[in-house]
C-alpha cells in the first residue's frame, strides 16, 4: 500500500536531484550529497538486508514467494521515482529501482515491470552489473521464456504482455536470438487461442484463420531471426491447415505495430 506523503516525499528530493544532475539522454549519475543521496542510502541498506535474506533461501519458488512479500515495502519508492521523472522528463542512474523491475518480473507482476522497464529504456538506465544483457535483452528474454513456458504447461499467459514487451523494446537493439524466442512466443499463442476460436461458437468463422495467419508470420519471422529457434513444426503444421482455407485479401503491414526494422 502507497503512503502518499512519503511517495510524495521521495518524488520532490528525487525531483531536486534530478534537476540539480540536469542530464538529457541518458540518466544522470546519483548524488552523493544531499537529503536524497541519505535517503537512497538508507533504501540501499534496507534492500542489502532483503537480499541478503533471499540468499539464504535456496528454494526458487521460496524466493519468488519471499520477493512478492517484500515488493510492497517499495511500493512508495517506485512510485516516487516515477513520479519524479514524469515531472521532470528526466531521470537517475537506480540500481535499486532496476533490481525491483527485475523482481516484479520473477514474481509475474508483469503490469508493473512494464511501467518500470518503460522508465529504465526511456532514460538508459544500466541494471546491475551482474546481468550481462542489455535491459531490452532481458526484458524480451524474461518474458517469451515465462510465456514459452506456460505454453508448454498449457497455463495461461496473455499474449498483451508479449506484446508490450515488443513494442517496449522496439526501437532498442536486441539479440536476433532474443527477437526471435519473442515472436516465437507470440506465435505459439495465437496459435492456441486460434484452437480455442475453433470451438467458440460466438466468435466469427473467419476468427481462427485470422489468428493462425497472424501466428505463422510471427513463427517465420522468429525462423528468420534464428533458424535454430524450434519452429519448423508448427510452420509446416499451420501452413497445411491455412492452404485448405480460403485465401483472404492482404492488408497492409504484416502486424498492427510499425515495421521493426531493428533485427535487419
Amino acid at each position: 500500500m502507497t503512503s502518499p506523503a512519503r511517495a510524495h516525499r521521495i518524488a520532490v528530493l528525487a525531483g531536486a536531484a534530478i534537476l540539480a544532475a540536469g542530464s538529457i539522454g541518458r540518466a544522470a549519475d546519483r548524488p552523493q550529497e544531499g537529503k536524497e543521496a541519505t535517503e537512497y542510502e538508507l533504501l540501499r541498506a534496507k534492500f542489502g538486508v532483503h537480499r541478503a535474506q533471499l540468499k539464504q533461501i535456496e528454494s526458487t519458488e521460496d524466493k519468488i514467494a519471499k520477493k512478492r512479500e517484500m515488493l510492497p515495502e517499495y511500493d512508495d519508492y517506485i512510485y516516487g521515482v516515477l513520479s519524479a521523472a514524469e515531472d521532470s522528463g528526466l531521470a537517475l542512474q537506480d540500481e535499486i529501482f532496476a533490481n525491483l523491475m527485475v523482481w516484479q518480473l520473477d514474481v509475474g507482476n508483469f503490469s508493473s515491470a512494464f511501467t518500470m522497464a518503460e522508465h529504465i529504456l526511456e532514460h538508459n538506465i544500466d541494471l546491475p552489473t551482474r546481468f550481462k544483457s542489455s535491459p531490452a535483452t532481458f526484458l524480451i528474454d524474461t518474458v517469451s521464456t515465462a510465456a514459452i513456458k506456460a505454453y508448454t504447461l498449457s497455463d495461461e499467459f496473455p499474449v498483451e504482455h508479449l506484446q508490450r514487451a515488443s513494442a517496449l523494446t522496439f526501437t532498442h537493439d536486441v539479440f536476433d536470438q532474443a527477437r526471435a524466442n519473442l515472436h516465437k512466443a507470440i506465435g505459439l499463442l495465437l496459435m492456441r487461442e486460434a484452437d480455442r476460436l475453433m470451438d467458440n461458437k460466438e466468435a466469427s468463422v473467419s476468427a481462427p484463420s485470422a489468428a493462425r495467419r497472424e501466428a505463422l508470420k510471427h513463427l517465420r519471422r522468429a525462423y528468420e531471426l534464428n533458424t535454430n529457434c524450434g519452429v519448423k513444426k508448427e510452420i509446416g503444421v499451420l501452413t497445411r491447415l491455412l492452404k485448405k482455407e480460403p485465401v483472404e485479401p492482404e492488408t497492409n503491414g504484416e502486424t498492427d505495430a510499425p515495421a521493426d526494422t531493428s533485427d535487419t
